[in-house]
């Protein structure tokens, strides 16, 4: 993590403070370059919501909203165990492809032509003494701007992160999103053996791996105005900054979603552009976070910015569902506990595709029946 020249150890968010604290850096000066353990600081972010008295839910995405008894409201998750309804009030939205907000139906910018940047870190240990902090590339390397940066590793001066970015021609929906990581891939490991080959402190050092998942900007913006729900005399203001550090005060409303009690704490926020970086960066994204729920606090006794969600669009009559295919879910989350029955409006599921044999799961075994099935002829 890199401190800009406005982040004074002292004004950090008290999130970073605390992973700062974990990973012992001694004095920490604003435009400081702190090499994070990931297992630290996911572990300090449970610890600062346990300790709060916040519950975390684990592998679930959501897959709906709901409404219930005319009152009160719900969001829908999906994982192994089935599908459970959350109750709640208020949604915060902090996915990175705006999920909530598309299954609230709401309507995104169009997409420009041309690329999208991407960063990936890749992780090399072993690599000999060096100097340099940026290195130069080959061109036909497909990295932006000919140049990857090197940082200092959590594990000692021969562990290395090398950050390289991508611009990639994405859309945003799934098949663009497996697109851009495609592309990703395959230029990330050649990139790899390349300064193995090309540069003397990588001669003997032993590639690790590479970040799960791309750093990057994964939705647009919301199209149109700030939503009717939103009561305009609710005039809060959350504090923000862009990447030069000038203050801003985008109103709470910038942050209102499709629907009544959705709120985008992400880049579907009708933020101007030059916000458009904050919530890629931690500690303007944190500091952000905090400005929003202080915001939202200040309006919750006297206004209606908190009524429950009223009315979900997208819900898709099930009568021209194939009646011959039997849909069937557990019918408890966790084995030994009773949990309350919510009856949501039918939904019809799309059918993906239609083979003859599929394999769930598995590894390696897995793998070989399906090579097995397929070189037998099945689908």
């Amino acid at each position: 993590m890199t401190l800009g020249e406005h982040d004074a150890p002292a004004s950090l968010p008290e999130p970073i403070r605390t992973i700062v604290a974990a990973h012992d850096q001694g004095t920490v000066e604003a435009e400081a370059e702190l090499p994070l353990h990931p297992d630290t600081v996911k572990r300090c972010l449970e610890d600062a919501l346990l300790g709060a008295n916040i519950g975390l839910l684990y592998a679930s995405l959501p897959t709906g909203l709901c409404q219930a008894e005319g009152d009160r409201a719900g969001l829908i998750i999906g994982n192994k165990s089935g599908r459970q309804v959350v109750r709640c009030q208020t949604v915060i939205d902090a996915t990175e492809t705006a999920l909530v907000a598309r299954l609230a139906g709401g309507t995104f910018e169009s997409p420009a032509a041309g690329t999208t940047r991407f960063a990936r870190t890749l992780e090399f240990d072993r690599v000999g003494s060096r100097g340099r902090a940026v290195l130069s590339i080959p061109e036909w390397l497909q990295i932006a701007e000919n140049r990857v940066r090197l940082h200092r590793g959590y594990r000692g001066p021969a562990h290395v992160l090398v950050e390289i970015e991508l611009d990639l021609a994405y859309t945003p929906d799934r098949e663009g999103a497996g697109y851009v990581e495609w592309k990703a891939r395959r230029r990330s490991m050649r990139l790899a053996t390349w300064l193995v080959s090309a540069y003397p402190e990588f001669a003997g050092a032993r590639f690790a791996g590479s970040a799960h998942e791309l750093h990057g900007r994964w939705t647009l913006s919301l199209a149109g105005p700030i939503p009717a729900w939103f009561e305009s005399s609710a005039s809060a203001a959350v504090r923000a900054r862009d990447s030069g550090g000038t203050a801003t005060d985008p109103s709470l409303g910038h942050f209102a979603g499709p629907i009544p009690g959705l709120w985008c704490l992400n880049e579907a926020s009708r933020l101007e552009s030059g916000l458009a970086g904050t919530f890629l960066d931690p500690v303007r994204a944190s500091r952000l976070g905090e400005d929003l729920a202080a915001a939202m606090l200040e309006t919750w006794a006297t206004s209606e910015l908190h009524s429950p969600i009223m009315t979900v669009p997208g819900w898709v009559d099930s009568g021209g569902a194939d009646a011959t295919i039997d849909v069937r879910e557990p019918a408890s989350p966790q084995r030994g506990r009773n949990y309350r029955r919510l009856h949501v409006p039918a939904t019809a599921i799309p059918v993906h595709r239609i083979a003859d044999e599929l394999v769930a799961g598995g590894g390696s075994s897995g793998a070989t029946a399906a090579i097995t099935a397929g070189r037998e002829g099945l689908q």
